[in-house]
């Protein structure tokens, strides 16, 4: 098993795309980023691919240095 590599904190009543359907969620550890579009972030995690809704996201983990990024995911993404 992979260890995540970041920590996506979403917004209250925040809602994620999973590989079993849409469900509310407080936060989501991911594997590997990629860009979806412009108002959407898919991520890879341990149930397979999520995607989140790029105005739901609160602030991001960065598990390998624990640095805390408000709304930054460019520096990971690309």
């Amino acid at each position: 098993m992979i260890d995540p590599i970041a920590l996506v904190v979403l917004k209250n009543n925040a809602v994620v795309t999973t590989p079993d359907g849409d469900t509310e969620a407080e936060q989501v550890a991911v594997h590997e980023f990629s860009r979806s579009d412009a108002r959407n972030l898919r991520v890879r995690t341990s149930i397979g691919d999520v995607y989140i809704r790029r105005v739901d996201i609160d602030h991001v983990v960065d598990l390998r240095t624990d640095e805390y990024r408000p709304r930054e995911l460019e520096y990971i993404v690309d």
